[in-house]
């Protein structure tokens, strides 16, 4: 072997070393995915793939609420007349597993906005409110509707697992409940009257491991 390639192959042992030792060193929540988003219409879409920079997509919505719920009260059913559902079509375009998590932000004035996301494969009876609280184990309260979207510290809470090449809808159900709206929105003798609400939601995709969450 040559004096010139003896010296390159060491170089190249040399920067593989320390590539491996990057990304070893790399903490949980190093962000690692790159994403393509599209939306037209209702098509929603986020496929995200290994080791880049940005691995949030969001989704900027007007929604409109033409009645008020109450999640909790197991005697309400019109739940799943007035609640909104926002489909996201998710694809893992890379070569590890990864974990969607999902957050959605009240951009407006007005009170009361819940959500609570899931996957298909999860519903129960086709109702969204028996997914629920099938999800939360019956315990239905504010407390465990939120460790449940974002976890106890904020930082984590339900995720959809997606597998290198594998695709999955992962939907945002959004709601406004009753007790916590404006009164002069909601008064039990009078018709509702339809407000709007600015939202966004964003999904996060980490990798397959915990703590790597940050909100």
């Amino acid at each position: 072997m040559s004096r010139f390639k003896k010296i390159s192959a060491i170089i190249m042992i040399f920067a593989l070393v320390m590539c491996t030792g990057y990304f070893s060193m790399m903490a949980p929540t190093t962000a690692w995915f790159y994403q393509a988003q599209s939306i037209n219409g209702t098509n929603n879409k986020f496929v995200f793939a290994d080791f880049d920079i940005d691995g949030d997509y969001s989704i900027e919505k007007v929604l409109v609420f033409d009645g008020a719920t109450a999640y909790e009260d197991k005697n309400e059913t019109m739940f799943d007349s007035v609640v909104k559902v926002i489909d996201v079509d998710v694809e893992n375009d890379g070569g590890l597993p990864a974990r969607i998590y999902a957050t959605v932000k009240n951009e407006s004035s007005a009170k009361g906005l819940k959500y609570f996301y899931y996957t298909d494969d999860m519903l129960v009876n086709g109702s969204v409110k028996e997914t629920i609280y099938s999800a939360l184990k019956n315990n239905v309260n504010d407390k465990a509707l939120n460790n449940y979207n974002v976890g106890e510290d904020g930082n984590g809470g339900h995720f959809v697992k997606i597998n290198p090449g594998e695709k999955k809808t992962v939907k945002v159900a959004l709601w406004v409940e009753y007790d916590e709206c404006e009164s002069e929105l909601a008064f039990a003798d009078s018709p509702w009257e339809s407000i709007n609400y600015n939202i966004n939601v964003t999904m996060t995709a980490t990798q397959d491991v915990d703590g790597a969450m940050t909100r």
